[in-house]
């Protein structure tokens, strides 16, 4: 996480206060549509990052989108020579993994894609609502 990433307090602010309206919803909407295109660019340097301490275990880190339409991101492990994908193949590998160096590399990698899912998850979830509640609000109009 990027501490001089300045929407981080501003994001938690403007959850905490009541909506005075749509126009309040989609600045906030707006931040958070910033804040996935900033998860973007971090996920490229986490997977760029992980690429020399990964290949020692056999491991590469991927960016992996559920469905075409998702605006979701997430990291996960995907094993080079089967390309089995998920966090028992991460287990494994470490298990295999006898340089001290890259194991603690891989941990300090792992805790990394742990709480960028997190944040991309609950960004993602956001977001989605925001919208469902903006166009339930734009239906109102048709009442």
């Amino acid at each position: 996480m990027n501490p001089l990433h300045p929407v981080k307090n501003q994001f938690t602010k403007g959850l905490l206060k009541p909506f005075k309206g749509k126009g309040e919803l989609l600045v906030l909407l707006s931040q958070l549509e910033h804040d996935q295109n900033y998860l973007e660019q971090e996920a490229v340097n986490l997977v760029n990052n992980a690429v020399s301490q990964g290949r020692m275990v056999g491991l590469s880190l991927r960016k992996i989108r559920q469905n075409t339409g998702a605006k979701g991101l997430t990291l996960h492990w995907r094993d080079t020579s089967t390309h089995g994908v998920g966090s028992e193949r991460f287990k494994q590998a470490l298990q295999g993994c006898h340089l001290a160096g890259v194991k603690r590399e891989l941990l300090i990698i792992e805790e990394q894609r742990l709480l960028f899912n997190a944040r991309s998850k609950m960004i993602h979830y956001l977001v989605r609502s925001f919208e469902k509640t903006c166009e339930e609000i734009d239906s109102l109009s048709d009442i």
